[in-house]
């Protein structure tokens, strides 16, 4: 009797166009050729090293665009948590918002006024804004 594996996690299993590549691999290997060889060909009267060395720098940000995915994150999704991280403060603050503190808050300002009141004093109180 044969068997069958069935993959544990039914989003691993991506989708092959030809010679094993998904779509995105495939349009990022479209996309670096498009950019490398035009390069290759305009350079390699110059010298074959350099146009191959130059070739590579072309087509490598589309390669690396197509084929880089790390827990199951392409390196847009990469590029967006970096951006994020970069944007945020680096000391979080633990701040909780009891609904006690509200009312000894409201407590604290009633008292205030009624001082206030007491004194004779003409002082304008404004009320704090609530969370």
């Amino acid at each position: 009797m044969k068997y069958i594996r069935v993959p544990k996690d039914i989003n691993a299993i991506k989708e092959k166009l030809f010679f094993n590549l998904s779509k995105r691999q495939a349009l990022s290997f479209l996309i670096g050729a498009i950019c490398g060889f035009p390069v290759y060909y305009l350079t390699k009267g110059i010298d074959l090293t350099l146009a191959v060395v130059l070739m590579f720098i072309a087509a490598t940000p589309a390669l690396v665009w197509g084929m880089f995915e790390r827990n199951g994150l392409h390196i847009e999704d990469y590029a967006k948590l970096i951006k994020n991280y970069l944007k945020t403060d680096k000391i979080r603050r633990y701040e909780t918002s009891s609904p006690y503190r509200l009312i000894e808050d409201e407590i604290e300002y009633e008292r205030l006024v009624k001082r206030l009141k007491q004194g004779g004093k003409k002082v304008a109180v404004q009320k704090r804004k609530r969370n």
